[in-house]
């Protein structure tokens, strides 16, 4: 059942234990020049826009990944060299992992924990990760290795 509450939708629906489930779908103000499509997707329908944003969403973290393995801390066989930018991606996620799983784990009633991860430690991890990249290649400059 489809109710529209205030230019915005949402699905009631019972669950397989007898309660009822909502889904809502915020949508613009009515007039205005964003006018209410993503209503007009139902929940249960994939648009071509949430398919592509879906699959960008998924090769982020692979990319980040890749640039990681590539040119982070860690040498291996597909490893090039260093750049500070690898090394800022591999503190930085290992941060945001902390950041984010942490709260979870600790606090798991509190809704907001994982804006630590967000907003705090996984920013705070990239820029210490940078720093250490630009010292180490500082570093290895001067001893003149590349």
């Amino acid at each position: 059942m489809w109710r529209s509450i205030g230019g915005g939708v949402v699905a009631l629906a019972e669950n397989d234990d007898g309660t009822l489930r909502a889904t809502a779908l915020v949508c613009s103000a009515p007039g205005s020049p964003l006018s209410n499509r993503a209503c007009q997707a139902h929940s249960d329908q994939e648009t071509p826009m949430g398919f592509l944003f879906s699959l960008a969403a998924s090769f982020l973290p692979l990319a980040l990944l890749w640039t990681i393995v590539r040119y982070g801390p860690i040498p291996n066989r597909w490893w090039r060299r260093e750049l500070p930018l690898g090394f800022a991606l591999f503190v930085g996620a290992i941060a945001f992992l902390i950041g984010f799983i942490g709260p979870i784990l600790v606090a798991p009633d509190a809704n907001q924990g994982p804006l630590l991860g967000i907003f705090i430690t996984g920013p705070a991890g990239f820029c210490v990760g940078l720093v250490w990249g630009l010292l180490r290649a500082a570093q290895r400059r001067k001893a003149g290795v590349t």
